[in-house]
């Protein structure tokens, strides 16, 4: 990774178009993730705080950071369009530093913001609607259009996932549900034969990828980059919220007509998003399994072991109401 104090260098005429006649002190990385890591500069004269986004070499792919970028930027001129898409403002990127650099967001993210209203179910059904609205606004940037759902394409990136996750799969199919389901997914994978509204996804819509401050959504670590059923971000969010989320508390937090993918759907649009069709229970429980074979993997590393129990023990019990809708 390259030097911090270099990039700042480089990045010298940016920064002086933004506030000029002022030196930026940066700090440490502040934020790390398995694959860049992010650092704060922050204006001597103003106290205007920016954010360094460096991607690791030998983690990212050469074509992540500039992908990335680019989504932002598209974001970025749609704003004066739509109050709902809020995102960073991106300002420079440096395609051989594999660096972004951007507005420095200090509100929390939605995983963290749910827990703070846990005595206030109305105030986090608004952010979930919220949520939902941001999304139908990102998705309307690539004109939503529908297409042939393919549930084969869902097969391959689940069958990709469970080869690259080895140990966890294998000690899953030790399970009789979890095999149960897994077969049922395979069946079902062709069966599935409906027109869904396809568009440039986000890619990693989650909690932790939803900041929320007191102006309402922002939206962070989009990529924009593949076009696909707008279902999959969608089940996405809603599968982390039902595992992690004070809403993991209701028995069935992802029916259809339940407070939070009721919540999720008014926000997006119920004219598009259909929580009802075969097609929306088919990703639901893609992404339920994925998410399985993630919390597994943690129980073989023997991480975070009373969290990853009750995560495995919220998706099986997703995993089973989704089969079951699925009519096996």
């Amino acid at each position: 990774m390259h030097s911090v104090d270099d990039l700042v260098a480089k990045l010298s005429g940016t920064l002086d178009v933004i506030e000029p006649e002022t030196s930026w002190r940066t700090s440490g990385p502040l934020a790390r993730g398995r694959k860049c890591s992010i650092y704060k500069l922050e204006s001597e004269k103003s106290g205007l705080m920016l954010a360094l986004k460096i991607y690791r070499n030998s983690i990212a792919s050469e074509t992540a950071p500039q992908i990335q970028f680019r989504a932002l930027e598209r974001c970025q001129s749609a704003q004066q369009n739509s109050a709902r898409l809020r995102a960073p403002t991106p300002y420079a990127f440096l395609k051989d530093e594999k660096a972004i650099l951007m507005d420095w967001l200090a509100a929390p993210n939605l995983h963290s913001r749910l827990w703070q209203l846990w005595f206030s179910r109305s105030k986090r059904l608004d952010l979930v609607e919220a949520s939902g609205a941001w999304l139908r606004a990102f998705h309307d940037l690539s004109c939503i259009s529908y297409e042939s759902f393919e549930g084969n394409k869902l097969l391959a990136k689940l069958n990709s996932r469970t080869k690259n996750n080895q140990d966890a799969a294998a000690a899953l199919q030790t399970n009789k549900n979890w095999a149960t389901a897994f077969e049922s997914f395979e069946k079902k994978a062709s069966e599935i034969s409906s027109q869904s509204p396809h568009a440039l996804l986000h890619g990693d819509f989650t909690p932790s990828n939803v900041l929320a401050d007191e102006r309402g959504i922002i939206g962070i670590d989009m990529w924009g980059a593949r076009h696909a059923p707008v279902f999959e971000d969608a089940a996405r969010i809603l599968t982390y919220l039902a595992i992690n989320s004070p809403f993991s508390l209701s028995s069935v937090p992802l029916h259809s007509d339940g407070p939070l993918v009721s919540a999720f759907a008014r926000g997006y649009g119920t004219d598009v998003l259909d929580t009802r069709s075969p097609a929306w229970i088919f990703t639901l429980l893609y992404q339920q399994l994925r998410r399985g074979l993630v919390y597994q993997q943690s129980l073989l590393k023997k991480r975070r072991v009373s969290v990853a129990h009750w995560q495995m023990k919220q998706t099986f019990s997703l995993i089973m109401q989704s089969q079951n809708l699925l009519g096996y």
